[in-house]
């Protein structure tokens, strides 16, 4: 069996770098030979490497992707989808999860390094840096970034629609009656997190309510002891006497902790307390009660992610683009008017 480009070439009787044109398409070959290769190719069931084909001026046909983690469902659905979108036009996506112990600035050198044609970041998990980002806008590889957009970038980018999310939130809880709000924060500020609670704020100001500063509580991703930090924190705003009878957790993760914590004092859900999470990840339907939140269409922003990619991949002078991807509330048992 044919395994090397070089090998393949020798029995074909031609440069490796003609092989290599014909099969990335980015040269002129003449008619007989490129007939020629294609043939001995499919005879002999030979497909060069695309690492391979790097050294004679060829592209992998691969793209980098870094994301926080594949146990939460959101990140599973946004590769799953652009893993469809890119298979089907024989791109193959490099999938690497900050969450492994490998740095991301190791693993974005590692992405580099394989030659990867584009890639998808994400500042979500706020593993990401900026000096990760500038390893790779040096290294002149397209990057479209993933959710937590920020404008002073000038790079393609893919989001959800946070600030509206976040607006249907309060407006469904203000629709239920509820006057006293919490509302848990995840991130440092590059966090999605700051356009829900903007959005959410948005929605109970036109109803001359308000959130007030001491109702929030900011969890930190670094913090050494986050488990127990929210534990304590969620305790003492829950037991005070004028607690909010609704709150809003930036990621359903959060919302779970705020269970937790309800049970250990006895609260029911949503009868005692209503509670909203945001991201409708895979366990968000199981839970008891099952969890109201915020559909964030991760598999449909994989798609488009991969189509930007290809875009800016065909035409890399176009202007960036930003799309933004709506969201859309669950309403389940987590939520209801207040008690009387």
């Amino acid at each position: 069996m044919v395994r090397s480009l070089r090998e393949f070439s020798r029995l074909v009787g031609v440069s490796p770098a003609t092989v290599s044109r014909v099969f990335s398409g980015s040269g002129k070959v003449a008619p007989e030979t490129h007939k020629r290769i294609l043939e001995l190719a499919e005879k002999l069931g030979f497909r060069p490497s695309a690492v391979g084909q790097v050294a004679f001026g060829g592209d992998t046909r691969s793209v980098g992707v870094l994301v926080p983690t594949l146990e939460v469902s959101f990140y599973a659905q946004v590769v799953s989808g652009l893993q469809e979108h890119l298979l089907d036009v024989d791109y193959l996506p490099i999938v690497l999860q900050s969450n492994l112990g490998d740095s991301d600035t190791h693993a974005v050198k590692r992405l580099l390094d394989h030659r990867v044609d584009a890639m998808l970041l994400t500042f979500s998990s706020e593993a990401l840096t900026p000096d990760d980002l500038g390893i790779v806008l040096r290294a002149k590889v397209p990057v479209v970034l993933l959710g937590a957009f920020r404008a002073s970038l000038a790079l393609d980018a893919i989001d959800n629609d946070d600030v509206a999310g976040a607006r249907t939130v309060g407006e469904h809880l203000v629709s239920l009656g509820h006057r006293r709000f919490g509302f848990c924060y995840f991130g440092e500020g590059h966090s999605n997190a700051d356009l829900r609670l903007a959005g959410f704020r948005e929605a109970l100001a036109t109803h001359a309510l308000a959130l007030p500063d001491t109702n929030i509580i900011r969890l930190h991703p670094h913090h050494p002891n986050r488990e127990t930090f929210m534990h304590d924190e969620l305790l003492q705003l829950l037991s005070r006497t004028d607690r909010p009878t609704a709150i809003f957790a930036s990621t359903d993760d959060l919302a779970r902790a705020v269970y937790a914590v309800a049970k250990e004092l006895k609260l029911q859900i949503p009868r005692d307390l209503s509670v909203v999470g945001y991201a409708n990840l895979n366990f968000a339907s199981q839970i008891e009660p099952p969890l109201t939140t915020v559909d964030q269409n991760g598999r449909e922003m994989g798609k488009r992610a991969a189509q930007i990619i290809l875009d800016r991949l065909e035409n890399p002078t176009a202007p960036h683009r930003v799309e933004i991807i709506s969201a859309q509330l669950i309403i389940r048992a987590s939520t209801a008017p207040p008690k009387q």
